[in-house]
């Protein structure tokens, strides 16, 4: 994905990612020159960073806390080159259910629902919910 810009700020974060081996904060990123030019100031940056992150660009991490930044995120070029893990496409069986041991197939539970003004009740076996409209 390519952004259209006519400062260049987009292609100066790129180039700065792309080229650093760990994540960097936005303020880590304002202190090179070319940045600082295009950028009004740290809290921008990170604007643009939240920016090309929610694109899908970039990833993010938490910054490490820091007595001179007060980032809270670390973002890093996301490799487009890297392959996606492969999703396993699951392939659907049929399943049947086993005939007890007397040769019959299991029954079916007996549900009973029954209405009655501002009550619902569902009786089975061995459990009986009820369910009542609350009073406004």
């Amino acid at each position: 994905m390519s952004f259209r810009n006519a400062f260049g700020i987009y292609q100066a974060l790129r180039q700065h990612l792309e080229a650093s081996d760990k994540p960097l904060t936005c303020v880590e990123l304002f202190d090179y020159p070319d940045v600082k030019k295009l950028a009004a100031d740290a809290n921008r940056v990170s604007d643009y960073l939240g920016h090309m992150y929610r694109r899908g660009l970039l990833s993010r991490v938490s910054a490490p806390k820091d007595d001179s930044s007060m980032a809270r995120f670390a973002y890093s070029w996301k490799n487009p080159k890297a392959k996606a893990p492969v999703a396993r496409i699951m392939q659907p069986r049929l399943v049947v259910n086993n005939p007890s041991s007397n040769g019959a197939t299991p029954a079916k539970p007996n549900i009973t629902v029954s209405e009655d003004g501002s009550e619902t009740t569902v009786d089975l076996p061995h459990l009986t919910i009820t369910f009542r409209v609350k009073a406004e």
